[in-house]
């Protein structure tokens, strides 16, 4: 039988907060894990039950959908995180549902497992290169005249090359490049052209590289601190300034270990020092042009 919608209302509110949704894109992922569960008529049924008992988010039914047809790689139990007393007793002092928290610890790790472990390296979308350009070509405009043309502050020249042309395409005209770079911009702005799906449409590399376990880790427990920051009984109990208290700290840290992630017993330190230096290494990480090979993309 389905789990009740509330039992998922922890992950639900990470899917709604940082899943970045693309206009046109129409679900791809989902129908993917459609085709490669519906292998049988009972399975097809099942599925349809799925969908009409859920009025959740894609993200959530997909979660959900690999949890029922027991999909997830996880090398820890819910008996056995329900006998930890340390995890079970920063539940409570944080205020939190265990059944719920127990699902979206599910969702963290399949989520950051599918993008860093299993995730797919992608090229920038044309919009993405579009707005590059335009980013980096306006700063360099000093001055507009009708008569004279546009004044820049720094050489600027932009390369074309075709298969089969000897020679590349230049285009170094001060002029010439803004007003390149103006009628993209004006086109994107007129036309509402940033939301529109192959605008935003990622072409996946011929290989992708697989992140360490480190970074795996780092957004693990990413995903469970930014869930902390949307529940307001837990940032009330911060200390003025802190972005997250020990006890936040120190369950994420105690998932860590407890999920099998790492296997480094410094997780158990109560001062959370490991997860402080993870924090500070990869807080910079830029996983902008990897994406997972299950789920929508997040932003956190």
């Amino acid at each position: 039988m389905p789990v009740p919608n509330d039992v998922l209302a922890y992950v639900e509110t990470i899917a709604n907060l940082f899943i970045k949704p693309i206009e046109g894109r129409n679900d791809v992922n989902v129908k993917i894990q459609i085709e490669r569960v519906n292998k049988t008529a009972l399975k097809e049924r099942i599925e349809k039950d799925l969908f009409e008992y859920f009025p959740l988010s894609n993200v959530t039914k997909t979660f959900y959908r690999r949890y029922y047809w027991k999909k997830l790689t996880n090398y820890f139990t819910y008996e056995k995180y329900i006998k930890d007393k340390e995890i079970q007793m920063l539940l409570d002092e944080l205020g939190l549902d265990k059944d719920k928290f127990w699902y979206l610890v599910l969702f963290a790790y399949d989520y950051s497992e599918s993008l860093c472990i299993n995730g797919i390296d992608v090229a920038p979308s044309a919009y993405e290169q579009l707005q590059t350009l335009i980013s980096n070509i306006y700063p360099c405009v000093t001055d507009f005249d009708l008569n004279n043309g546009i004044t820049i502050d720094r050489e600027i020249k932009i390369e074309v090359r075709i298969t089969g042309m000897k020679k590349p395409i230049i285009i170094d005209n001060p002029t010439a490049i803004y007003l390149l770079v103006e009628s993209c911009e004006r086109r994107i702005e007129e036309e509402q052209l940033e939301d529109l799906y192959i605008m935003n449409y990622r072409k996946p590399m011929q290989e992708s590289k697989s992140l360490k376990d480190s970074p795996h880790i780092y957004y693990f427990a990413k995903m469970l601190l930014n869930f902390f920051d949307t529940v307001e009984s837990i940032r009330n109990k911060r200390k003025k300034g802190a972005n997250h208290s020990l006890k936040e700290m120190d369950i994420v840290s105690k998932l860590i270990y407890f999920t099998k992630l790492s296997s480094n017993k410094s997780w158990l330190d109560i001062e959370c020092e490991t997860l402080k230096a993870y924090i500070k290494q990869y807080k910079n990480l830029d996983l902008n042009y990897k994406e997972s090979n299950i789920y929508d993309n997040f932003i956190i």
